[in-house]
């Protein structure tokens, strides 16, 4: 396995190879569980704000497959940790902090902090569920941390698909997704690739009558989504004895959903 160092460096190579030169300050941060996931980088400003650098998708699941590394390195083995952040100043590591957030108190893009840690003027600004919120403050310091997210989330979302299976409902949550991103509603999108083990990829195009196909991009925080998505699909019960890599998913404009699987070593 890589050192720590060895992963920090690498990590350096990759996002100084994809940032302007101009920049002399960038912040790589997020939190890594088996999943959700999150990765962002941003510039910093002279104010203290951060502005988003758009990170290419094959580049952030590299960034991802080594933080996932990193957290496996003997000099965390007492220590883990969920949450990070690292400093770069001028190609150089400045500053690294390290949290460690249990994944029931996380939050999309509550990065070095957790539910339990807001106040109620930072919950505000946060789309957390007050209840949720309410919640996680109870039990901090208290060793639990009260009823699941799910609890809270989505109650109706869950009543409306209590009737599907798992793999249906991931089903939906992927043509949901899908749909947002494509640029029409009224398109014929494919997405295709393959998800293994600290190597996937994915690629998402929109169909044009004629037959030509034009590139769709996403955002990081898409294709994390999707990433998870397709994970959590993999270890449904329904593929124990069928387990697959590879994947063809069409949507068309009548949002008729199809996927197919194979396996390959």
């Amino acid at each position: 396995m890589k050192s720590e160092q060895i992963i920090y460096q690498e990590i350096k190579d990759i996002l100084w190879s994809i940032i302007p030169p101009k920049e002399s300050k960038i912040a790589f941060r997020g939190y890594i569980y088996d999943s959700p996931n999150q990765l962002g980088c941003h510039k910093i400003l002279d104010d203290g704000q951060m502005e988003l650098i758009e990170i290419p998708s094959g580049i952030l699941l590299q960034l991802m497959y080594l933080m996932k590394d990193l957290q496996k390195c003997e000099i965390f083995s007492q220590k883990p940790w969920t949450h990070f952040k690292i400093i770069f100043l001028k190609n150089k590591m400045f500053e690294v902090d390290f949290a460690y957030i249990p994944k029931e108190d996380s939050w999309v893009n509550l990065i070095m902090k957790g539910i339990s840690d807001l106040t109620e003027e930072e919950w505000k600004n946060t789309g957390i569920p007050k209840e949720l919120w309410e919640e996680r403050v109870f039990y901090k310091d208290s060793g639990q941390l009260g009823k699941l997210q799910s609890y809270f989330i989505n109650k109706e979302r869950r009543e409306e698909f209590s009737n599907l299976t798992d793999d249906q409902y991931i089903y939906q949550q992927i043509a949901e997704l899908l749909r947002s991103i494509a640029p029409s509603n009224q398109c014929n999108l494919v997405l295709s690739g393959y998800v293994k083990n600290q190597l996937s990829q994915l690629d998402f195009h929109q169909v044009m009558d004629n037959g030509q196909t034009l590139h769709i991009d996403m955002s990081s925080d898409e294709l994390l989504t999707l990433l998870q998505l397709l994970e959590d699909l993999q270890n449904c019960k329904i593929f124990a004895k069928e387990p697959w890599t590879h994947f063809h998913i069409t949507l068309d404009k009548d949002d008729k959903f199809k996927m197919g699987f194979s396996y390959e070593n």
